[in-house]
């Protein structure tokens, strides 16, 4: 995060002392890096735009995970922009208003995923907003005074767990601890800069394996070590870099896995490398001698899956990306344009593309940074089974760990339910899994028994699935509920209803008569987090009319073309909500435009789903785990390849591709030709 320099700010860095601290350990000198070779690129620009786009001086930046949306504080324009990561598009601007919307100067911005609530640290307004995710509007600002928050609030950081924000007050040398559903003030740790938050807190990360957080104090050169148990200050690490009093540590990340807290000093180009549970300083890493002209190292943000570290340069206009496994540079993205400097600020990680997210704080824009590399362990793989119910039961093995929230349902014999579940299954991240109508296959008792759902929902009625499956569901999850209606139609607007709440991106709609098209919207629904609604060919059922209604979507897509759907439907859809066709000359060529009007980005395609396109069974368990992967499904016949599914796989170029089913549903000449279009 960049700092709001306004004048008490300024005056505040102008008097900025050596203080006394406890010493946890001397720090090692600086580890100079090697670099080696380049593998990383900028490969969007999302412009400026203070109405529909990125706002004037862009700065925190974070990402709902689950959903695909980057949330930008843009710090100059008080307000914050909204972007859909499947395509880079910013689809909101939460706009400003002191009272009741975004205030002055917003430079941090957390999410509550478990609440559903985004916070927003608005620096020179001195409050924090609180706004709803589903529908990005503002619902509370928690005040500056001794209900709220403390002067200067500048970095924040959410315990879902416990329904804690930990804000940074710049000014105030405090951290304030907010309940994240009642937004009440739950205590202030105080400022000390021995043994409490020291000058100038900046910036905040939790570490919740070891229950602590870990703020760091620009004017102190400290970092102050928060007990999340019992919000107070159980330790203080002094002297992070090479033995500056004001090495002015900023950004600060953990990783959480590997037990690390890395630190931007901005002062000396350092990075800071602490043992989580041991809180001392490991290592130094020294960036003086990379491309930083200018003084400031802002921001510092980690992938743990790939084992790299992003760090932005307040001023030189670059990232930089070091190996966290040998503290090698990987590699030093500029960017940069001839007589259009930028000044990199905020970072963010996209955990299923493993693409960054840069506010570019001069140029008033987001940048996207990426891999670009050759993978050699790119592969194509199969998911098979003895039958429909073992395919479904690997395909979720194969994506979902245990514990998921929910898991759903659905039959194997008939496959409208099940389409209509994915969606919602991948907006809540669970699985849907098939049963027969009379009885619980081994293989799925086996699967739900590994994956300790907290709830199971049962989808379809009576007729579909038996009150016998029911029961035996219930000795596996505390909560077994079934959503059911009249038809087919009138499930898919329950489930929708069970799911989603008012002003979604989009909605899907797809003919309940035929799979293939349902299929595809499945996946473009979840990296849009909306539902997918069955209608008939001639006519919109009054159950979906009416939940359309309720959802209010800034959009509707039709999949598949005039003979699956009419023109008179679109018509009635587009008298709802601005309503586009996505068609073809066939399934496999609709399938392949699904993909390339909403996988916009080619790294949002690093994997894809292949099905069949001729028989349903294998295919009905690609949705939800594509949706978990922000993938596309494309399909094919038994036995090629589809010139238009070539096509988007040659867009694509996936590092991997998952094919759903047997030889006998893909055969394999078509699996080898599938290994030809890997990156």
């Amino acid at each position: 995060m960049t700092p709001v320099f306004s004048v008490r700010s300024r005056g505040a860095l102008s008097v900025m002392m050596c203080v006394g601290l406890l010493l946890i350990q001397q720090a090692p000198a600086a580890t100079a890096l090697p670099i080696t070779h380049h593998e990383f690129q900028v490969t969007t620009t999302i412009p400026y735009d203070a109405t529909h786009g990125i706002g004037r001086r862009p700065n925190g930046i974070t990402i709902d995970q689950d959903h695909g949306r980057a949330y930008v504080a843009n710090n100059g324009g008080g307000t914050v922009s909204v972007i859909d990561t499947a395509r880079d598009e910013v689809i909101a601007v939460i706009p400003h208003d002191v009272a009741t919307g975004i205030g002055d100067g917003p430079n941090s911005i957390a999410l509550d995923p478990s609440t559903g609530r985004g916070f927003v640290t608005n620096t020179v307004s001195s409050t924090v907003s609180v706004f709803d995710l589903a529908s990005n509007a503002v619902v509370y600002v928690i005040p500056n005074d001794v209900t709220g928050v403390g002067e200067y609030p500048m970095g924040i950081a959410v315990d879902p767990s416990t329904h804690r924000a930990y804000v940074t007050n710049w000014d105030d040398g405090t951290v304030s601890v907010i309940d994240t559903t009642t937004f009440a003030l739950l205590t202030t740790i105080p400022h000390d800069s021995t043994n409490g938050i020291g000058e100038l807190p900046f910036d905040i990360t939790l570490d919740s394996a070891q229950e602590k957080g870990f703020v760091t104090n620009s004017a102190s050169g400290s970092v102050s070590v928060i007990d999340l148990a019992t919000d107070t200050v159980s330790a203080v690490i002094a002297d992070l870099s090479t033995g500056r009093t004001h090495s002015y540590p900023a950004g600060i990340t953990a990783d959480i896995a590997a037990g690390l807290i890395y630190v931007a000093n901005s002062n000396d180009n350092t990075i800071s490398v602490i043992d989580a549970a041991t809180l001392v300083v490991t290592k130094v890493l020294d960036l003086r001698d990379v491309e930083f002209p200018k003084v400031a190292l802002a921001d510092v943000a980690v992938d743990p899956a790939k084992g790299l570290l992003y760090v932005s340069s307040g001023g030189a206009g670059t990232v930089v990306v070091v190996d966290t496994k040998d503290q090698t540079i990987r590699a030093t993205v500029s960017l940069n344009r001839l007589y259009d400097p930028s000044e990199t600020s905020g970072l963010a990680v996209e955990a299923a593309t493993g693409r960054v997210f840069v506010s570019d704080y001069g140029r008033h824009e987001v940048a996207v940074v990426e891999d670009k590399a050759v993978r050699p362990d790119s592969t194509v793989t199969r998911i098979d089974g003895a039958d429909r119910y073992e395919v479904s039961a690997h395909a979720s093995a194969a994506s979902f760990d245990a514990g998921v929230p929910v898991a759903y349902v659905a039959s194997g014999e008939v496959f409208p339910d099940a389409l209509s579940g994915s969606a919602a299954a991948g907006y809540t991240g669970g699985p849907v899994l098939l049963t027969a109508k009379d009885s619980l296959p081994a293989s799925i008792r086996a699967e739900l028994g590994r994956l300790r759902p907290k709830s199971i929902f049962l989808l379809g009625g009576s007729a579909t699935i038996s009150p016998r499956v029911e029961s035996a569901l219930a000795a596996l999850a505390p909560v077994v509920r079934r959503i059911d209606g009249h038809d087919r139609f009138a499930v898919s607007a329950a489930v929708s209803a069970g799911t989603f709440r008012p002003n979604v991106p989009a909605a899907y709609i797809a003919s309940g008569a035929t799979f293939a098209d349902a299929l595809s919207a499945s996946a473009a629904a979840g990296a849009s987090s909306g539902p997918v609604l069955l209608v008939s060919k001639d006519g919109v059922p009054d159950s979906v009319s009416d939940e359309l209604e309720r959802l209010r979507p800034a959009k509707i897509v039709v999949v598949g073309g005039a003979s699956s759907i009419a023109d008179s439907v679109v018509s009635t859809l587009g008298r709802i909500a601005r309503t586009t066709r996505i068609g073809g000359d066939d399934r496999y060529a609709v399938a392949a435009l699904v993909s390339q009007n909403t996988f916009t980005h080619p790294a949002l395609g690093s994997t894809v789903y292949v099905a069949s396109g001729a028989v349903f069974p294998d295919a009905l368990s690609a949705a939800s785990p594509a949706i978990l992967d922000r993938a596309p499904i494309l399909l094919v016949p038994r036995d090629s390849v589809p010139q238009a599914t070539a096509a988007e796989l040659q867009r694509l170029a996936p590092e991997h591709i998952v094919v759903l089913g047997g030889p006998n549903t893909i055969d394999s000449a078509t699996y080898d030709t599938l290994m030809t279009y890997l990156r």
